[in-house]
């Protein structure tokens, strides 16, 4: 007699995908997820580093979780010594870019869909842009900021936000790439947001704000220091309409202060962006001071900030809903911010779906019981999801043994909409529906 066969739920680890949980162990010991994205086949792409080993490492898994034996020439990976990356992208043509920073330079490596170095793009498939040689501003050249916090388990708790590099972001639209990074002025020493624009073939795109580059100088605002948190871009089929949406800590000393939303585009800084007449041009999150930003979500639902709060009596998860051009969403938590209780805030989060559908997927640590990564998966509104996990939970145990670095997290496209998650040297593939 055959017995009834039920669906996997929401949350459950995808059994065709090596039973959900695959490792990094053929790169060697102590590899570190740094990001992942899904191929076009049903598997996975990893990006992924060894402290002890100068490079970075780039694998291909199949969607039964096996290394691709068509990537690479058989191997399934592939080291690249020269590189420093802690973002990757998959273009529409299948191409890969790795996109990273080392010292004071930003660095964009371009690869076929085989593993090999896309030759023109850049040079040899690698472009290298000298911070100080590319970005001027009062006639004073700028220089990366390295981020001050490194430990994940306090990302974003303290000075600049806890990246792996000086890059703080990565985002491609059309064939247009965007760089969002941090600036020290020589001189005066005041630190910037910055946005560099490349083009199709890697080069410094000139029509993006007539420099190719735009800073974040918050004149007129009274915050003398700024950095980027993180940023989403809006896209457009034309370059000139495309958008991105930067969240900015001011800083003081060390500290992250106030938090603001703001917009740029191709002519420059958007003062519509908000539409407020004391800060044209600038959103600033409500109840900031106490509030410690960690990630910008953005699509076709608006805006949402995430972090953590402790003006409350334990500190906790915080989101706030915004339209795509900075007002308060009302239909998200009535347009109040929605608190989450909980001993930590949230340390990074995606949309999960489109339009009505929409649903928020945010990661945050568990330490009451034994270390644990967890994943809530909240509705429109708001509200958890109980199709997901336990109650709108899913909480995976890690052991953390020597080197360690933040979790990553990608969704992957309707209709799956599954949610893939890396730690340390571990990659897990859970179910979205």
């Amino acid at each position: 007699m055959n017995r009834p066969t039920h669906p996997a739920r929401a949350g459950s680890l995808k059994p065709e995908f090596g039973g959900g949980h695959v490792n990094l162990d053929h790169t060697g010991s102590n590899a570190l997820v740094r990001a992942l994205i899904p191929s076009n086949e049903g598997g996975l792409f990893a990006l992924s580093q060894r402290p002890s080993l100068a490079g970075d490492y780039v694998t291909k898994f199949t969607s039964t979780g096996e290394l691709d034996a068509a990537f690479v020439r058989g191997r399934g990976f592939f080291h690249d010594a020269l590189g420093n990356g802690n973002h990757l992208h998959l273009l529409a043509d299948e191409r890969i870019l790795v996109t990273g920073a080392l010292g004071n330079e930003l660095i964009v490596t371009c690869y076929n869909a085989d593993g090999t170095h896309h030759t023109p793009y850049g040079v040899g498939g690698r472009v290298r842009l000298r911070v100080s040689e590319l970005v001027v501003h009062e006639h004073k050249r700028a220089r990366l900021v390295e981020p001050t916090v490194s430990d994940p388990q306090a990302n974003g708790t303290s000075g600049l936000p806890g990246r792996a590099g000086s890059l703080t972001q990565s985002l491609v639209a059309g064939d247009k790439l965007y760089l969002i990074f941090p600036v020290r002025w020589d001189g005066d020493g005041a630190t910037m947001s910055v946005v560099v624009r490349l083009d199709g073939r890697g080069g410094v795109d000139r029509a993006f704000n007539q420099t190719g580059y735009c800073v974040v100088t918050m004149a007129g605002t009274g915050v003398a220091d700024n950095a980027p948190i993180d940023a989403v871009v809006q896209p457009s089929a034309h370059p000139d309409h495309q958008a991105i949406v930067l969240l900015v800590a001011e800083l003081v000393g060390l500290s992250q202060e106030r938090k603001y939303l703001l917009c740029v585009t191709a002519q420059g800084l958007d003062y519509g962006f908000g539409q407020s007449a004391l800060l044209p041009g600038y959103v600033l999150v409500p109840q900031s001071s106490g509030f410690t930003a960690a990630a910008l979500l953005g699509g076709e639902g608006g805006l949402r900030v995430i972090g953590g709060t402790g003006y409350t009596d334990n500190f906790a998860g915080i989101v706030f809903g915004f339209t795509a051009r900075g007002a308060v969403a009302p239909d998200f938590n009535h347009g109040e911010p929605l608190l989450t209780p909980g001993e930590n805030g949230w340390v990074q989060g995606a949309f999960h779906g489109e339009g009505e559908a929409e649903r928020m997927v945010l990661m945050t640590y568990l330490f009451q019981n034994g270390s644990k990564v967890a994943l809530v998966r909240l509705l429109a509104d708001g509200q958890p999801d109980t199709d997901f996990g336990d109650g709108g939970t899913v909480a995976i145990a890690y052991v953390v043994s020597g080197w360690a670095s933040a979790p990553q997290m990608r969704v992957t496209s309707a209709p799956a909409r599954d949610v893939l998650l890396g730690f340390q040297a571990d990659v897990y593939w859970l179910l979205g529906s």
